[in-house]
This record gives C-alpha cells, structure tokens and sequence, in this order.
C-alpha cells in the first residue's frame, strides 16, 4: 500500500455539545442451531455532557432508594401517566423493566434508529413506544450501550 494511500483527511475539531451522530452497532443474536448470527442497528446519538451522565446516575440512584424505602414500609407506588391510562403496569412490574443505568442513559441519549425489523420483517419506524420496545430487548440494549460507550471514546466502532 503507497504511503499516500495511509493518509487520513484530519480537520478541526467542532465544539457542538449539542451534536447528533450516527453509529453502527452489532448485536449478536441467537440463531440456529445455537449459532449466534451478528445483525445490524444504526443508532442516532445525541451528545451528551459527562457531568449530565453523572447526573442520569444520580436520579436512577435516588429512584431505585425511594422505591427501596416504599417498599420497606409497604406504601403503594404512586400513579404514574402508564398507570392512569388503564396500562395496568404495577410498581413490582415497573421495577422489572426499569433498564437501569444504561438504560436510563440510552433512553436520554438514543434519538433514532435504522436496520430494525419486526418479526414480519416490515421496518420498523422510530418512535417512543418502539424505542421503549428497543431499549427492552436484552441483545439491543447491551449492544446499543457499549456503542454508546465506545462512540464516546478515542476509537472507532471497528476498534481502529
């Protein structure tokens, strides 16, 4: 390979702590016969500052505490907009599908997606509900966080 082949294009740096992005990420799921097969999702990040990531820790924190204390003194959970709405979703089911951490943080930062199919093999648009639905799905979640992550740092999704 030619020397002039190895050179990169480098501009400037553009301070937008506003920005969005679009990364690849590669969930592995499982396939036939115990094969896991590598599939595709393009996500549209939004960037988000480190002390803001802090602060998402902070408030996943303070509610997994105050439904902890609920819980020790047998008070029901208040109602949220799910529950008002005849969604049926109790406090014990809301803890279960609390996403944690990451997914408290992927539901701040994870503005689109792209290359997500149901099960009928129709597109699936983005919106809240199929983001939620997203977010809920074991192999897209862990897959769409460490992207996050690795977006994040000096490297690229390749590992170059």
């Amino acid at each position: 390979m030619s020397p002039k082949a190895n050179k990169q294009q480098i501009g400037e740096f553009i301070l937008n702590n506003d920005a969005t992005y679009d990364w690849i990420v590669y969930p592995e799921v499982p396939g036939k016969n115990g094969a896991r097969v590598k599939v595709k999702i393009g996500a549209t990040f939004k960037h988000v500052t480190p002390e803001r990531r802090v602060e998402v820790l902070e408030e996943y924190r303070k509610l997994v505490k105050e439904r902890a204390k609920r819980r020790d003194r047998d008070e029901p959970a208040p109602v949220d907009e799910d529950e008002s709405q005849g969604s049926g979703v109790d406090d014990v089911e809301a803890v279960k599908q609390a996403l944690g951490f990451e997914g408290s943080l992927l539901s701040e930062v994870l503005i689109g997606f792209k290359y997500v199919r149901d099960p009928q093999g129709q597109p699936v648009e983005f919106n809240d509900e199929t983001k939620a639905a997203l977010l809920a799905n074991s192999w897209a979640r862990g897959a769409l966080f460490r992207g996050y992550i690795k977006s994040l740092s000096d490297r690229d999704d390749a590992g170059n």
